[in-house]
């Protein structure tokens, strides 16, 4: 409680506490000077109150003078005399920097969440047991390249898979996650809505209440990439394997010290020296 001068009049101890002002006797000091990073924009509110008005916030960050951020909620405004004229004001606040902080903290966690689903193509999904629903979220919309207003299921999901074989297969893992906690893991290949072939991996386990399953929830991975580079490596690794046996072409190579480690048999063909004499024991000087 203050006067129309901003003095203190009264302050209960839950004021004190939240403000760290135990210790201080506020009662006849100005609200300025026991606050003094309160700016220019809070003394024009606290001015229109003083003339009537009731200013009431939810939420709002104070900036204190010691650098630290406090979040609090307000409802300022003013008392009367007993001649019906403005005495002061009458401020009612709470400190909700705890649960602000908790806030911000999850919705960091949500935004690193997303921006990590958005680069590695990471989808979310989650079938209700009870009622079979499946729910997905956007990233799983942009895998199966499907219209915004599809409604996901479980065997609408399934029909995407490419091979039949693999469908069985990821039914018999939904039912024995379901009846024994097993855990499913999976690569797939899926025909995206626009006739597109991608691989997929599909992690999920099933969470249950008092031993009776309630909800089956995973990832769903777009791991073409991985699988097109993996196919580029081996094709290139077959290649150079059969450049290596080839009996045509002389493949030698040696380790930093020049000693002989890779002696092909087209090596052995055109310089006559086999391959178990020469790696590991000779350098290429010997045929030179």
């Amino acid at each position: 409680m203050l006067d129309t001068n901003m003095v203190y009049l009264a302050a209960s101890k839950r004021w004190l506490k939240d403000y760290k002002l135990e210790q201080e006797d506020v009662i006849g000091h100005c609200h300025y000077d026991i606050f003094p990073e309160i700016g220019d924009d809070w003394k024009k509110d606290h001015q229109e109150c003083l003339n009537g008005k009731i200013n009431i916030c939810d939420e709002a960050p104070f900036l204190r003078a010691d650098g630290t951020t406090q979040w609090i909620y307000w409802d300022v405004r003013p008392w009367y005399n007993s001649k019906g004229e403005i005495g002061g004001l009458l401020m009612h606040t709470g400190d909700i920097t705890e649960q602000k902080e908790k806030e911000l903290k999850k919705k960091r966690v949500e935004s690193i969440l997303n921006d990590t689903s958005e680069i590695a193509r990471i989808s979310t999904w989650e079938i209700n047991l009870s009622t079979q629903e499946l729910l997905w979220n956007k990233m799983a919309y942009e895998i199966y390249e499907v219209a915004d207003d599809f409604r996901p299921t479980v065997d609408a999901a399934l029909e995407f898979f490419k091979y039949d074989e693999d469908r069985q297969a990821a039914k018999i893992a939904i039912q024995n996650a379901i009846d024994y906690g097993s855990a499913v893991d999976m690569d797939v290949e899926l025909i995206t809505a626009k006739g597109n072939t991608i691989w997929v991996k599909i992690l999920g386990k099933v969470e249950s209440i008092s031993g009776v399953p309630t909800r089956f929830y995973g990832i769903l991975q777009d791991v073409s990439s991985f699988r097109l580079t993996e196919q580029r490596l081996n094709k290139a690794y077959k290649e150079l394997e059969a450049i290596f046996n080839s009996k045509s072409i002389a493949v030698i190579s040696t380790d930093k010290d020049g000693v002989i480690n890779r002696f092909n048999s087209g090596a052995e063909k055109m310089l006559g020296y086999s391959a178990m004499e020469m790696i590991g024991f000779k350098k290429p000087e010997i045929y030179l």
